[in-house]
């Protein structure tokens, strides 16, 4: 497990992007090859 680091200097805003399975069935241009190579299934609710 990595530490949690404290970033200064950084910008009002921010982003969080979420990828929570790589299960998609599509394989659009812009999508890296992690996020639809089904090797994180998605989690049971």
């Amino acid at each position: 497990v990595e530490d949690i680091r404290l970033v200064t200097n950084i910008e009002k805003y921010f982003t969080v992007d979420w990828s929570v399975g790589s299960t998609c069935n599509f394989s659009c241009s812009y999508c890296p090859d992690e996020l639809h190579n089904g090797s994180t299934l998605w989690i049971g609710i």
